[in-house]
């Protein structure tokens, strides 16, 4: 079964993730799980939000291999009550019903369009690719850990040399067969052009 957590936003530019699968990746159908209603709609698709406190961006679900008891884990934009940016988590049992941490894994930090989190089985540890803001530009950042839970701040990975380019989302995975082959397929943003070229780096 191919299981997909997408992100939609309501006309009231409130943000909800939503639940789908599929058996051959073309086909797919939205569950009505009945988790959360929208408006007078009492049967969505909807997981996210967890309460009014929400305020998600760029969310990114993956399957922990090495947690047997929370194997299901989503990292996403947070802000807290003063309202600066923090890397948020939330943890799962079956990717339905999700539990948010009382605790930011990164404080004041923006990464506000793809936060890419990943479980590494060989090295046992969790490679975090995250959105970083410098000199006004788009760059990709990177931190790891052997502990969910406790991060670093996230250091520049990769940027373009021209100030016309930015690097506008992270694209991170893995070859399907083989893990020790990391992919990454950033868009570049053209600034000039207004135009974004997909490119990849390996």
């Amino acid at each position: 079964m191919y299981r997909l957590w997408y992100e939609v936003i309501s006309p009231e530019k409130r943000k909800y993730v939503c639940y789908a699968e599929s058996k051959d990746g073309y086909k797919w159908r939205k569950p009505m799980l009945g988790k959360r209603p929208f408006k007078s709609y009492k049967k969505t698709n909807i997981v996210f939000p967890f309460d009014e406190r929400y305020y998600g961006l760029g969310e990114t679900v993956f399957k922990d291999t090495s947690d047997r008891e929370w194997p299901y884990k989503a990292v996403y934009k947070g802000r807290d009550e003063e309202g600066y940016p923090r890397i948020e988590a939330a943890v799962s049992k079956d990717g339905i019903e999700w539990i948010p941490l009382e605790k930011p894994l990164i404080e004041k930090y923006f990464s506000d369009t793809q936060t890419v989190v990943y479980y590494h089985p060989t090295l046992k540890k969790y490679l975090g690719f995250f959105r970083r803001w410098h000199l006004r530009r788009r760059m990709i950042a990177f931190s790891e850990t052997d502990n969910f839970y406790k991060w670093k701040r996230p250091e520049v990975l990769l940027y373009l040399k021209s100030f016309h380019e930015d690097l506008y989302t992270n694209g991170y995975t893995v070859y399907p067969f083989n893990e020790n082959f990391h992919f990454l397929f950033p868009a570049v943003y053209r600034r000039n052009f207004d135009t974004f070229e997909l490119t990849v780096y390996s």
